[in-house]
């Protein structure tokens, strides 16, 4: 099984292209979740399970940690991540492993998608980063075939800093809802409410309301509005918006 979660896409294509590559199956972690959280599980002896995540500000997201912690493997199993990310994963592995030890993990470049921050990739960014990801997809398959024991993550300078000193900071002060809004222009067609994986959106009189006042921050409401009427303060309105295109990779 590979468990997987996704905001925009990236990390779902990766679960379902090595799903595909290593006859396996990928299943959203979120639904494992019912009102009471996660669901409890038991890998055995000689049995695989993949993780698939996006990096947010250096480290897996909350729900990741939380659905592993309810997942109980035996010392035989193969347990092995891979992680998106826009540039770096920082030290999100190292971190991983205090809570589930890995027997193998690699990193995979995938076009950005965190607005609050940062813009989208410019299109020839974005098409070299889809484009590589395919074989390498395909040589990370290959070794999870084979049960290796691989760790090939891009850090980058200053992991240490950035996993243990600004992921704590991002978990304070950058997950609030509050500086979510959706402008007249929104459409009411309740898409946001739909995907957001921490039901914290609400539709009420035809418009999105935040009523959880954090979330995961996975930014799937502001990327999959169809006309572009949510936004997250005033930054976002003269940035680009980002969803793993429909039509795949060639």
């Amino acid at each position: 099984m590979i468990l997987y979660f996704s905001g925009t896409g990236n990390s779902r294509y990766a679960a379902e292209t090595l799903a595909h590559l290593t006859d396996d199956i990928a299943v959203n972690m979120t639904s494992l979740w019912p009102a009471d959280g996660p669901t409890a599980m038991h890998i055995g002896n000689n049995e695989t399970l993949g993780v698939v995540f996006p990096v947010y500000a250096w480290a897996a997201p909350m729900i990741v940690s939380e659905t592993l912690a309810r997942i109980a493997v035996e010392p035989g199993a193969y347990i092995y991540a891979v992680c998106t990310c826009g540039d770096d994963a920082g030290c999100a592995i190292e971190k991983l492993q205090r809570q589930t030890p890995l027997c193998a993990a690699w990193s995979l470049q995938m076009p950005n998608n965190y607005l609050p921050m940062y813009d989208v990739d410019d299109p020839a960014l974005m098409k070299r980063k889809l484009t590589e990801a395919k074989p390498r997809l395909a040589a990370i398959a290959e070794q999870i075939r084979g049960k290796r024991h691989v760790f090939d993550v891009r850090k980058s300078a200053g992991a240490l800093f950035k996993t243990w000193v600004i992921h704590p900071l991002f978990e304070r002060f950058a997950m609030s809802t509050k500086p979510f809004y959706a402008e007249d222009s929104c459409t009411h067609c309740g898409l946001c409410e739909k995907n957001c994986p921490a039901h914290a959106i609400q539709m009420e009189n035809g418009k999105p309301r935040w009523k959880k006042t954090r979330c995961i921050q996975c930014q799937s409401c502001i990327n999959r509005c169809p006309v572009r009427a949510i936004q997250y303060g005033e930054a976002t309105k003269s940035r680009g918006r980002y969803v793993f295109p429909k039509e795949g990779i060639d």
